[in-house]
């Protein structure tokens, strides 16, 4: 690609977008969705470039940045007995970092409203 491929950044302001829905006669009509142009590709049937791609990331992803896989909380009945104590702290853990994250992205939120 190079160096030249971007020439220029053009940053719009906060609401410069139009955001109005477009005027029926330029909707789709409901129900009707468009035609697939070919057969649907699977990784099954994906360019030989496409597996190398997804066998490299798959190498390369470190375990230790992936959510461990853990059963739905709604049936503590396919926890193992031996496990359930280190599922439900995980779960606390997991539960603490969601609400962090959410709060700070509501501060954020909040603070890049009233700097607009």
């Amino acid at each position: 690609m190079g160096s030249s491929v971007v020439r220029a950044l053009r940053v719009l302001p906060p609401g410069a977008v139009d955001t109005t829905p477009p005027p029926a006669a330029d909707r789709p009509a409901p129900g009707k969705a468009a035609a697939p142009a070919g057969p649907v590709k699977t990784r099954e049937t994906a360019s030989a470039g496409y597996r190398l791609a997804l066998e490299a990331h798959r190498v390369a992803v470190d375990p230790a940045h992936q959510r461990p896989a853990a059963p739905d909380d709604g049936d503590p009945s396919r926890i193992p007995a031996d496990a359930r104590d280190a599922f439900a702290h995980y779960r606390a853990q997991a539960r603490e970092t969601a609400s962090a994250v959410q709060g700070a992205a509501i501060r954020r939120a909040r603070a890049e409203r009233t700097a607009a």
